[in-house]
């Protein structure tokens, strides 16, 4: 695993290196974040620091070998087209059609070549054959990563915080699997995203934008998909666990009432955490911790009986539900009538 190390070490230093180029180009194609209602922040800030991320992943990626992994060139230029779109809406902002036309494609292209349909979710004591709904339940699967991710990226250091916790604890099942590619590119992303996060934490000088939300997220879904026949999806997914809880529970939230849940809003978890602090670090170190202890439960998870995993899977449930319900309940009480699940 130490040998690792050193893609990630690689990758770091090349993105806070871009970020500052970056940061100064992003303003002259208009690709800044002019503040709203909606906003986490009060100040125009440029976005797409994801472009610097994308390149230092890939040097990383090609000078320790990974060009010989045919599925994960494959990933990576579906992830240069994912970029390619989000980049495109943080410039223009585009309608939901293009970026779900791109989206799909890319899904099905990378699931078909590296052939990573999710066939079967392995639960303790029950294994859950998908059949027939297995193709449409993998391409869901990686679309909804691409938008879980972009969702969840809206408080300073959140997005790449999840990425560097969860994309060590994920190189780690991959390295134990066997996989030593997927280690690697899970560490590379790891990396990547510690090199940007000085530059949005704790103060946004720059935010990643759908150009690096998009693509992160997309990766991890195949790197999922990749682990997944060797520890199981359950154990794959738990490093990002944070993340799917929150998006997840707050989309069936919005949608249940009738709400436009793709839309723009603040009724993620930790957004009403931020609103409730006044602070982004408080919301990330939350979510960071709890990406912590996802990851811990998913290092061990493949490794405990049906017993021990059940366990195992409430707690990190459990543990992720008592902080959604304080939060929302806090915010309902102090901020009666604001922008929340209320």
């Amino acid at each position: 695993m130490r040998d690792f190390l050193w893609v990630a070490l690689t990758a770091g230093p090349i993105v806070f290196a871009l970020t500052a180029v970056v940061r100064r180009l992003m303003p002259r194609i208009g690709a800044v974040d002019m503040p709203n209602e909606r906003s986490s922040h009060v100040a125009p800030t440029p976005r797409g620091g994801g472009i610097a991320v994308l390149i230092g992943l890939g040097t990383s990626f090609f000078i320790f070998g990974g060009a010989g992994d045919r599925v994960l060139v494959c990933a990576l230029v579906a992830a240069v087209a994912v970029a390619a779109v989000g980049l495109a809406d943080d410039v223009k902002h585009l309608s939901i059609l293009p970026r779900l036309i791109v989206h799909l494609t890319v899904a099905i292209v990378t699931i078909w070549i590296g052939d990573l349909v999710l066939r079967r979710i392995e639960l303790p004591f029950v294994t859950v054959g998908l059949d027939g709904l297995a193709l449409p339940f993998t391409v869901f699967f990686v679309v909804g990563w691409i938008n879980a991710y972009n969702f969840m990226d809206g408080v300073n250091g959140i997005a790449a915080v999840q990425a560097i916790i969860g994309g060590t604890a994920l190189a780690a099942l991959l390295w134990r699997s066997g996989d030593s590619a997927g280690a690697m590119t899970a560490m590379a992303l790891a990396g990547a995203c510690a090199g940007f996060l000085p530059w949005n934490f704790p103060v946004g000088r720059i935010f990643m934008g759908d150009v690096g939300s998009g693509p992160i997220g997309f990766l991890f879904s195949i790197l999922i998909l990749r682990a997944s026949p060797k520890v199981g999806v359950v154990a794959a997914a738990l490093p990002l666990f944070p993340f799917l809880f929150d998006s997840s529970v707050t989309m069936v939230w919005r949608a249940a009432r009738g709400e436009k849940f793709f839309t723009p809003h603040r009724k993620h978890f930790y957004q009403q955490l931020a609103q409730l602090s006044g602070s982004h670090v408080v919301s990330t170190v939350v979510w960071g911790s709890l990406a912590v202890i996802s990851s811990a439960a998913a290092l061990a998870y493949p490794n405990i009986n049906d017993v021990g995993a059940a366990w195992v899977l409430t707690s990190v449930l459990v543990i992720h539900t008592c902080a959604a319900i304080a939060i929302g309940w806090r915010f309902r009480r102090l901020r009666p009538g604001a922008d929340g699940l209320t």
